[in-house]
């Protein structure tokens, strides 16, 4: 029930939601490991960025197309970590490297 309510409690909390069988999937996916949490915050991120951009509302249901749109839980984030990435120059330095695809984790949606 902990669960449900992390994924489906802040969509609520604004107007939206997420489908029930995607939200058992989220859970099954993330598991009882709480260092998939701060993944599962960056993929719902996203997922209602991406549900908001495809229903036009502000207060949309998230569904499967966004979690696949998303890339869903780990592979999102790799996504967002090699867009992150992709823009560092050349003369990048070791922190920029390393402090740059986090903050695209925080900041990406």
């Amino acid at each position: 029930m902990k669960s449900s309510l992390a994924i489906v409690g802040p969509a609520r909390h604004f107007g939206g939601d997420v489908e029930a069988a995607l939200a058992n999937e989220l859970i099954n996916e993330v598991g009882t490991d709480p260092d998939q949490l701060p993944l599962l915050q960056h993929a719902l991120s996203r997922m209602w960025h991406f549900a908001k951009d495809r229903t036009k509302r502000a207060d949309p249901t998230i569904e499967r197309e966004d979690y696949d749109r998303a890339g869903g839980v780990r592979l999102g984030a790799v996504q967002a970590c090699r867009g992150s990435a992709g823009r560092l120059s050349g003369k990048a330095t070791v922190g920029e490297i390393l402090t740059t695809p986090s903050r695209r984790l925080g900041n990406c949606c």
